[in-house]
């Protein structure tokens, strides 16, 4: 026989404020002679609210509003950790600004499910210069961005659409490769910028002799934005050593 309250699901409150530093890590900008943090040219501003080493609980109820000269731009739910985007505050825009966040002071601030401010900081951007070019980058194994126009024995490549070697995020787009002039790969997709394809993972791929790697030829990618804009193209020679 079950009894009554075997039935419920109890909840066991652990006071967020308690285990709390409330202290602020940013991984954006740095901070002046004059004590303000600053990032200049930046496609995302993040921030982590520290707790003590031994918080072993959710952060359900924790809450993160981003304001930016007083208004409200993006809250985020759940979560300890924040990573804000230019498509996240003003998606309509995001690619005539370069996929840049807009220019301003960024207030990060902390809540708790009652409301009550565990911590608060902010981060001046600043966007000097002209709207920077959106590019295809091609990475390689060793994390590093592969500048030569010929490859060479490419079992798999990872191509992202990037500004200033940082990918961009919190966007729909649509990326399209093609051999040869021939379109062998597209998909569409929601979020960071990036795919990840491999010779020998898909029959559709284009392979040499051994099966191993990707068919000498030209590859070029290109990225679209939802409404079938392209963003960025770039095209390689694969070869096989």
């Amino acid at each position: 026989m079950l009894y009554e309250f075997t039935l419920e699901n109890p909840h066991f409150d652990h006071p967020i404020q308690e285990y709390t530093t409330g202290e602020i890590h940013w991984y954006s900008g740095e901070v002046g002679s004059d004590g303000v943090r600053r990032s200049e040219n930046t496609t995302h501003l993040m921030a982590r609210l520290q707790f003590e080493e031994d918080y072993g609980y959710g952060y359900d109820g924790l809450r993160c509003e981003v304001t930016c000269n007083g208004d409200v731009v993006y809250t985020f739910y759940d979560t300890n950790t924040c990573d804000l985007y230019c498509g996240q505050i003003d998606p309509e825009h995001a690619t005539e600004m370069g996929f840049l966040i807009p220019a301003g002071e960024y207030i990060f601030t902390f809540y708790d499910e009652n409301d009550n401010v565990l911590a608060s900081e902010s981060c001046v951007v600043t966007t000097p210069g002209p709207v920077p070019s959106l590019r295809v980058e091609w990475w390689g194994d060793n994390a590093d961005v592969l500048e030569n126009s010929t490859l060479y024995d490419m079992d798999d490549i990872l191509v992202t659409l990037s500004v200033y070697n940082v990918f961009v995020n919190g966007i729909d787009y649509k990326v399209e490769i093609s051999y040869n002039g021939e379109v062998f790969y597209e998909e569409e997709r929601s979020g960071e910028a990036e795919v990840l394809i491999r010779a020998t993972s898909d029959p559709c791929f284009p392979t040499d002799d051994s099966d191993t790697y990707f068919a000498p030829g030209e590859y070029t990618v290109t990225f679209f934005d939802a409404d079938g804009t392209v963003l960025a193209t770039d095209t390689r020679t694969f070869e096989v050593s």
